[in-house]
């Protein structure tokens, strides 16, 4: 059954999303790479900053308060393996936010370019695995075995109002 304020829905939706933002960064990053830095580049480098600041943690809290507690209360160990990928991923994001940080500080070193060009990959290769294991994993779990009104909890908890 489909709900306009599906918790699950909006979920994918905001990792469709992401990954196109994943896609820009890569792109950045690859043409640092080839290129060096150039206006456009470093603005999608930016670009990103905020989007992991604002939305991509947005996101990893509303999963871990709201969704991963009613999975696990079904007893499955998934959402705790979805938690350890979110905490590597802070730390990646806390790595790139300094690099960039450096490099809008004019604080630029012989290995800036290498830095950010590797650590932008990387955060890129893990977002993507995880959101794939999300995707296919998680989600399809939580379908499988929520009830309409812990989905609804889930919702509005959320922000989402009621399926």
């Amino acid at each position: 059954m489909e709900f306009s304020n599906d918790p699950l829905k909006i979920l994918l939706e905001e990792h469709q999303e992401g990954l196109q933002h994943l896609a820009r960064l890569e792109q950045a990053a690859e043409s640092i790479q080839a290129n060096g830095f150039s206006a456009e580049a470093i603005e999608e480098i930016i670009e990103a900053v905020r989007w992991m600041n604002n939305d991509v943690r947005e996101h990893i809290l509303r999963e871990e308060r709201y969704l991963f507690p009613v999975i696990e209360r079904h007893g499955s160990e998934l959402p705790e393996s979805m938690r350890n990928d979110h905490h590597e991923l802070r730390g990646a994001f806390s790595q790139f936010m300094e690099i960039v940080q450096e490099i809008e500080r004019g604080r630029m070193r012989g290995s800036s370019i290498h830095e950010i060009v590797q650590i932008s990959l990387h955060i890129v290769a893990i977002m993507r695995s995880h959101i794939t294991r999300e995707n296919e994993l998680l989600f399809p779990l939580a379908k499988r075995l929520l009830s309409v009104e812990e989905l609804t909890l889930v919702a509005t908890n959320m922000g989402h109002g009621s399926l």
